[in-house]
């Protein structure tokens, strides 16, 4: 959950492209424990036909009875959305009270308001060509990831299908960093689309622990992973998406800027 989730990027983006219009009802169809702090949610939005979000945003999650709201990034493709109206959200536990409510108060068949937003997003349009993708995910950060690697994988998908003019995605590789091996959210979902998506690659990192998987590596992501990742795509070509807490984001800028990495292709959202 991204109890405060701060999105920068260093291309302007126009302010009505921040929230939705109008706040939209939703129901609580199903929520589960996906990791032992994280619980995920599916909802469904009623009026899903006349709305729509970019890859990378959040939902504003609004409680009758709370007075706060609680700002969540979405792992559901927009693709499969406007399909089926259904969000998946995973939320990690604190104790903001929207944060709380989810993981105590939260029933199959709750009515919410919800609205979305943020600039911090992936929105590729038919015309644009062709470009890579780096996804460097620590901790809850991995959820916007995922729904831009759930976008890709969608579009892989329509291009095979030859039944719609969409976007040609390139290639996209995932560093993703948690604490311990039980933290890793979407482990099973993001290694099904590596071996269904040519163009998709991942790799987890555990910082806490030793893990028993050795395709789990033992450390933290350093500046060999990033330089490793970016050889495997066209670093020309290439737009890097990182979204972590303060300090890994941190860690991770100065070593783009080290690399002299083009700023304007680096998109950020930290959470804390």
């Amino acid at each position: 959950m991204l109890t405060s989730f701060h999105s920068e990027s260093s291309s302007k983006s126009n302010p009505s492209e921040r929230r939705t219009i109008v706040d939209c009802p939703a129901t609580v169809t199903e929520i589960w424990d996906m990791t032992p702090t994280v619980k995920s949610l599916n909802l469904f939005v009623n009026q899903y036909q006349f709305l729509d979000y970019k890859a990378g945003q959040w939902l504003e999650f609004k409680i009758p009875e709370l007075k706060r709201m609680g700002s969540f990034t979405m792992c559901t493709s927009p693709l499969k959305f406007k399909k089926t109206g259904n969000i998946q959200l995973a939320v990690k536990y604190s104790d903001h009270k929207p944060t709380a409510w989810v993981h105590t108060n939260c029933k199959v068949g709750h009515q919410i308001t919800i609205s979305f937003g943020g600039d911090f997003h992936y929105n590729p349009t038919v015309d644009d060509p062709t470009h890579d993708l780096l996804l460097i995910g620590g901790g809850i950060g991995v959820n916007p990831l995922f729904c831009i690697m759930n976008l890709i994988a969608d579009y892989n998908v329509m291009n095979k299908e030859n039944n719609s003019r969409c976007y040609q995605p390139g290639n996209v590789q995932l560093l993703y960093s948690v604490r311990t091996v039980n933290d890793i959210q979407f482990k099973d979902n993001l290694e099904k689309l590596e071996n269904e998506n040519e163009n998709i690659s991942c790799k987890f990192f555990v910082t806490k622990e030793k893990p028993n998987d050795k395709n789990i590596i033992n450390r933290r992501i350093n500046s060999e992973d990033i330089k490793e990742a970016l050889q495997k795509l066209d670093r020309g070509n290439c737009y890097i998406y990182i979204c972590a807490p303060g300090e890994m984001m941190d860690d991770m800028e100065e070593i783009l800027e080290d690399m002299e990495f083009d700023s304007s292709k680096i998109r950020t959202g930290r959470w804390w």
